[in-house]
């Protein structure tokens, strides 16, 4: 059982409704109720009140209010003044929240608020004022046959803007794939992070999209552009049977993390050339290791590095310049650092330059080292390099700096410290590969157990590669160490400036590959994209869901529909249900019928479910058709639709009914909706509408299904119509063993709460004349009319057909039919109802049924209503 927590604030007039248990203490209350002030209770001013009396604050985990005490309604309002009140006037602030705790139930007739009559023989009145409590749609969502189509979740969050498909658009970890019930356009969400990553100099974007569920996918876009008018954009789809073939557009996944962060470089003076003499101490300015860290146990991780402005001296591209890089690694959690073989990397042109180093792990080492013949590029690599200050070169500079050692792993047999192409076979460099666009260093497992990795990189100081000797490592006849400076006795400066120089060269990103597909094939919809130089923002589809449909003999045939009796069957019993309501116990007939009902009123579900509860999911869909859901001993849908020409099903009077109540309810006073929606005609994008145009007072709705004006104003229509001509609640409770209906049937109502002229019976006998049929008829009691009142009689059999007839006169027991009529297996101890001709009792329909006992039930029913469908 549930009591209604309204929350008004102070300057508003649109409340907000929480449902919070019966028997929650008064700070679970406080917690329920979300739209209190951020931090709340701040200071001494924040109270609680019960009927107006303040609670101490410290009692308030322990208290736990009761609905109704000594037949008085118990009043919780919470109190929250503006910062800066003194605490003083607490019970003189206009309360912002106030929860109505009120016995009974919402669903079983009792209203918020309202006045308490005395009961008045077996009946009592209970006349509600709603309109200060709840909003018209809250009050829909309680009380209507058929809720409107709103999701729980609340309103749809605002559209985002287009942007880039690197920047998350990722499915979360645990968190359901989004499933389309008839077509939507879908931002469907990527299974793993899209990887970005250099190859040569492109930059390629993969990823893996999917919808639960097989699915038509038609007009996919990034953003407003058709896929197909991209240049260098490559897509790959599966609809997402049983049997499609794997996507091999995509095969790998990872995770890309963005730096962006430059390399860092000496710190010169003006001249670019001196050590900047703010440093007290030289090896402060010079270059310093960036550090990057990885993820996970990937199978090879791969850094990209771009010269955004080019690699060019002197204004021009004419002369290549090379680069020199040393690079640590480590695994998380060790101390020990690996050196790998210093690397070069020569390139001259006026635009950007990009290029990779890439880490490979493998079982077993790779063995020599190779560096192929190119141009341009990782043109070489040092097991050991020169050091500066080396007598035996030709030429010496000082200070002395330790030669550069690649650890063990990366050196092997071989009687030359370079690799390049033109060493390849002597070189005593291993497991390292150098081509123009990537040096790719092979790491094996039993050395380098795969892993969360730590990595070290720095730079030297440019110069031009005509000027230095590879096989020697000297610039200009001399061994210098790009890392750090020279001194010639006066300043420490580097010996080749930076005044005609652009080489400024950034880490763009770091990226860990996976060798794996990055889905498991088995009933998902996929789009795999594979992109080239392409900024992409995010991708969409119209998608349909797949669903099977009713054939005339079984739901066997495959195919996409906006029907959404289909869609709740496929809720109901489908595969993507975690676990599915086996058919045994699915009314399968009221599916069929209100499929059919939704055919011939056009009414249709066109939604996207994600992390959405089975029981949203199917009431959505029988939402979207006027309908709600239903859960006895099988589980199935009722709808709404104009009964006038059908009886009831069953008589209720005092006979087989007691404890009968009645409560109005005065929603918000409106004359429309602002209704929000989908629309199909602006490719299902939000959109805004007034219903009725010209309406002045009223209320936002999020509808979930319409994806036309025309359907969203029908829906607005029936519910205006059923706030207007369903606000009474009839309930009453009744012996198990009597009762025939079930929720959604049409019942009558004879009991003199509501019937000025009132009677019932039970049949004892009747006469037949010469023709065979009734005209007299004996009851159980005597029956005293009032004169003037044309009385009419409805005869209820146990067979379940009724007739309605007028009655000529009483005789104590007995009453004289007018017109005589075939007896249609009327029987004794069948049931009578008597009043005014024509309306002897009051049509009604099942809302809700709750079993108190074993033995009786709680029954709540609304009007018929048939204004509505007028």
């Amino acid at each position: 059982m549930n009591v209604i927590a309204i929350h008004r604030d102070v300057f508003s007039f649109e409340p907000k409704v929480y449902k919070v248990k019966e028997g929650a203490t008064l700070a679970d209350m406080a917690k329920r109720v979300s739209s209190l002030p951020e931090g709340w209770p701040r200071h001494d001013g924040d109270t609680i009140c019960i009927n107006g009396h303040p609670v101490p604050r410290a009692v308030w985990g322990m208290v736990k209010p009761k609905p109704i005490s000594k037949g008085v309604k118990t009043e919780v309002t919470f109190h929250a003044p503006p910062e800066g009140d003194d605490g003083g006037k607490v019970l003189g602030l206009v309360a912002s929240i106030g929860l109505i705790a009120l016995s009974g139930g919402i669903a079983s007739g009792a209203v918020l608020g309202g006045l308490t009559g005395a009961t008045a023989g077996k009946a009592t009145l209970l006349s509600t004022a709603l309109s200060l409590a709840v909003k018209a749609t809250s009050a829909l969502a309680l009380s209507a046959l058929a809720p409107p189509p709103v999701s729980e979740s609340g309103p749809s969050a605002p559209e985002a803007l287009g942007r880039s498909s690197l920047d998350g658009n990722a499915l979360q970890p645990n968190v359901p794939l989004p499933r389309v019930c008839g077509t939507m356009r879908i931002f469907p969400p990527y299974v793993c992070s899209p990887i970005v990553y250099y190859d040569r100099d492109d930059e390629i974007v993969e990823g893996v999209a999917a919808m639960a569920g097989p699915h038509l996918l038609e007009d996919i876009r990034m953003a407003d552009a058709p896929v197909g008018t991209i240049d260098g954009l490559e897509i790959q789809t599966r609809p997402g049977f049983s049997g499609d073939a794997a996507i091999d557009l995509v095969t790998q996944y990872g995770f890309t993390e963005n730096v962006n962060q430059q390399l860092g470089q000496h710190k010169l003076d003006d001249n670019n050339r001196f050590l900047d003499p703010d440093f007290t101490a030289p090896l402060d300015a010079t270059p310093k290791f960036m550090s990057i860290g990885t993820r996970g146990a990937p199978d090879s991780i791969q850094l990209d590095f771009s010269y955004p402005n080019g690699s060019f001296w002197n204004g021009d591209d004419v002369y290549k310049l090379r680069v020199p890089f040393r690079i640590k690694m480590r695994q998380k959690g060790t101390t020990t650092w690996t050196d790998l073989p210093e690397i070069h990397f020569v390139q001259g042109s006026l635009g950007e330059v990009r290029f990779s180093i890439k880490f490979v792990f493998q079982n077993g080492q790779q063995g020599r080292g190779t560096c192929g013949s190119h141009p341009v590029g990782f043109m070489s690599g040092y097991a050991e390099t020169g050091a500066q200050g080396d007598s035996a070169s030709g030429g010496t500079v000082g200070p002395a700096f330790a030669r550069w050692m690649a650890s063990s792993y990366f050196t092997g047999s071989g009687s030359d410290d370079l690799l390049s192409d033109s060493s390849a076979s002597t070189t005593r460099v291993y497991n390292t590969d150098l081509s123009e666009f990537m040096a790719t260093f092979y790491l094996d497992t039993a050395t380098f157990p795969k892993g969360e990795y730590e990595f070290r990189i720095k730079r030297g100081y440019t110069c031009r590669d005509v000027d230095f000797n590879a096989s020697s490592y000297e610039l200009f006849a001399v061994k210098r160490d790009f890392f750090f400076y020279q001194n010639n006795g006066v300043v420490d400066f580097i010996f080749v400036g930076r005044d005609q120089i652009m080489d400024r060269i950034f880490l763009v990103r770091s990226t860990i590959f996976y060798n794996a597909h990055p889905v498991q094939q088995g009933g998902n919809a996929l789009i795999a994209i594979k992109a080239k130089n392409v900024q992409l923002n995010r991708m969409s589809v119209i998608a349909s869901g797949y669903v099977y449909n009713w054939d005339g003999s079984g739901w066997n045939t495959l195919t996409t529909t906006s029907n959404p009796a289909v869609h709740l069957r496929d809720v109901l019993e489908g595969n993507l249900t975690a676990v599915p309501i086996p058919n045994s116990v699915i009314d399968n007939d009221s599916l069929v019928a209100f499929r059919q009902h939704c055919i011939t009123n056009n009414h249709r579900i066109n939604a996207i479910m994600q992390d959405t509860s089975f029981e949203e999911a199917a009431q959505l869909c029988a939402a979207a058709g006027f309908g709600q859901t239903y859960q006895s001993e099988v589980y199935g849908v009722i709808w709404d639709y104009d009964r006038s020409a059908e009886a009831p099903v069953q008589v209720f009077s005092d006979r087989n009914l007691n404890n009968f109540s009645w409560s109005k309810g005065f929603p918000t006073q409106l004359d429309g909706f602002r209704i929000t929606f989908r629309d199909a005609d602006r490719d299902y994008r939000q959109r805004q509408i007034i219903y009725p145009p010209g309406a002045t007072i009223t209320e936002q709705v999020n509808y979930v299904g319409p994806v036309r004006d025309t359907q969203a104003e029908e829906r607005a229509q029936y519910d205006l119509d059923v706030l207007r001509y369903r606000s009474v609640f009839y309930s009453w409770t009744s012996p198990a063993l009597a009762i025939k209906c079930r929720r959604g049937s049409l019942v009558g109502l004879n009991v003199d709460f509501l019937e000025e002229h009132y009677a019932s019976a039970r049949v004892m006998s009747y006469v037949i004349n010469a023709s065979g049929n009734v005209f007299n008829i004996t009851l159980d009691t005597e029956i005293e009319p009032i004169n003037g009142i044309n009385y009419g009689v409805v005869l209820v059999r146990a067979n379940g057909t009724q007739s309605s007839h007028r009655i000529l006169f009483f005789d104590g027991q007995r009453i004289r039919i007018e017109t005589s009529f075939a007896p249609n297996g009327l029987a004794t101890d069948d049931l009578a109802i008597i009043g005014e001709f024509g309306s002897e009792m009051r049509r009604v329909i099942v809302s809700d049924m709750q079993p108190l006992d074993r033995l009786n039930w709680q029954i709540t029913a609304v009007p018929e209503a048939p204004e509505i469908f007028q």
